[in-house]
């Protein structure tokens, strides 16, 4: 498999198998516990879900003729973009649907008209927090940024019940890449992976305890060491990624059991990546080492 923009192909069928699993159950063939859920209060349910909301960078977002490639919409006109702003088919930067438009079935046309409904605001190169990881252009959004689009523009133009809504989170790529830049000292960087994380659900229990949102799910890092990006600093992202994941982790134990009215849904996408990685020909991938345009790839994408 030739990687489509660095690593994004493979974030395309991650939790495919995986959306209505109730226990850390194996999946996939050889991929156990995967899946960790927090059960709060009330039990996630997928086939109950009408809503569903999305923060992340770019193996999140998707793109629309209201919005670039960077974002589904940027809301230049408003409010009426909201209900008005259609999905841009293969308008991600997996150069086809990503993993949340195979989860949701929402491919293309107005994010109202799919089932469940799917609102994105999602940003390309985003992180946690620009104040302490800046991403590489002023104009990317980062989570607070991200989370006020939805509460201006969004939250006023929809219709969305608290039990059927999964609101979904995926950072952390952009904060550990472009953080190991900024300094050689480990001790520091796991200073900061505790001060993003901070923040990061600081946002969380807003949208908890202001939002009334109580069904999350979270996706942690993939190896990005074993990206053609991360390649040269693959020693020494590869610990780095653990050291966040791991905080990551603990981070959502604490939050579900201080707040037991949420049910938290954990996804290790580093372990799928990893597994498909060690098992590619099994899949019928060709290339799992180089970076390819899709203009130019001698492979088709799909290997």
């Amino acid at each position: 498999m030739k990687f489509t923009s660095g690593f994004h192909g493979f974030a395309v069928a991650m939790i495919l198998s995986s959306a209505t699993t109730s226990t850390a159950s194996v999946i996939g063939g050889g991929l156990p516990n995967l899946i960790k859920i927090f059960t709060g209060e009330k039990e996630f349910c997928w086939d109950s879900t009408d809503m569903v909301f999305a923060f992340g960078d770019s193996y999140t977002n998707l793109m629309g003729p209201a919005g670039s490639v960077w974002t589904w919409n940027d809301f230049k006109s408003g409010k009426d973009s909201t209900l008005n702003g259609a999905i841009q088919p293969n308008g991600t930067t997996a150069h086809g649907p990503n993993w949340i438009q195979y989860l949701t079935n929402c491919y293309e046309g107005l994010p109202q008209k799919c089932h469940p409904q799917l609102f994105d605001v999602a940003y390309g190169g985003a992180t946690v927090d620009s104040s302490l990881v800046a991403p590489a252009y002023d104009h990317i959004k980062d989570l607070d940024q991200q989370i006020n689009q939805w509460k201006d523009y969004i939250d006023p133009m929809v219709k969305w019940e608290t039990d059927s809504t999964l609101t979904m989170l995926w950072f952390g790529i952009n904060d550990v890449t472009r953080a190991i830049k900024t300094t050689d000292d480990n001790l520091k960087l796991g200073i900061l992976f505790n001060k993003i994380l901070d923040v990061y659900f600081q946002h969380l229990d807003t949208l908890h305890k202001e939002q009334d949102m109580r069904f999350f799910l979270i996706n942690n890092v993939p190896p990005m060491d074993r990206s053609p990006g991360g390649r040269d600093d693959a020693k020494r992202l590869r610990p780095l990624i653990k050291a966040y994941n791991d905080l990551l982790l603990g981070r959502i134990a604490k939050f579900s059991t201080l707040n037991p009215d949420v049910t938290l849904v954990h996804f290790d996408a580093h372990r799928y990546f990893d597994y498909y990685l060690n098992h590619y020909k099994q899949f019928g991938f060709k290339d799992i080492e180089n970076y390819c345009d899709k203009d130019t790839c001698e492979l088709p994408k799909s290997q």
